[in-house]
């Protein structure tokens, strides 16, 4: 085979591959839906169990409480970054993303503040070792989110 030939295969061969990987790659609408998405299931993952400890639906145990409050805590550091792009033109599957998050950006980034703010207090609570003050922290926290959630998440 020919120098000619070969350069031409080795060509076609980067470009099928180019189109191939461009194909697989999700737009950056998508992207972002999918990040704020992961993120989101990463706190409620973390939440869920010192939700049920505030509820007394499971027991207490300060170990936990500390270690997920202390991930929330730093998690949500990362909300009103995650919700940066507006998608609310596109159409993802999905998405549970209002459109009035972008409409209203600045109370919705308060009200991500306020879940950081309060994560630092219900940790705070727990390090004090006072139960009572700690659950009651815990379900402030949840609370936080809630109001958000209610405010700017459709349910699909």
């Amino acid at each position: 085979m020919n120098k000619t030939a070969k350069f031409s295969l080795v060509v076609a061969g980067c470009a099928l591959t180019a189109m191939a990987f461009a194909q697989n790659r999700p737009n950056p609408d998508q992207a972002a839906a999918g990040y704020r998405k992961a993120l989101m299931t990463v706190i409620a993952g973390n939440l869920g169990p010192v939700a049920g400890m505030a509820r007394d639906r499971v027991p207490y145990d300060a170990a936990v409480a500390t270690k997920n409050v202390e991930r929330v805590a730093y998690l949500s550091t990362m909300v009103v970054d995650a919700f940066a792009r507006d998608t609310s033109a596109a159409t993802l599957e999905g998405n549970e993303a209002s459109p009035d998050i972008w409409k209203q950006k600045a109370d919705f980034d308060k009200l991500a503040g306020e879940v950081k703010t309060k994560a630092d207090a219900a940790l705070a609570a727990v390090k004090a070792g006072d139960q009572a003050k700690a659950k009651a922290a815990l379900g402030e926290l949840g609370s936080s989110c809630g109001t958000c959630h209610d405010k700017y998440r459709v349910e699909k």
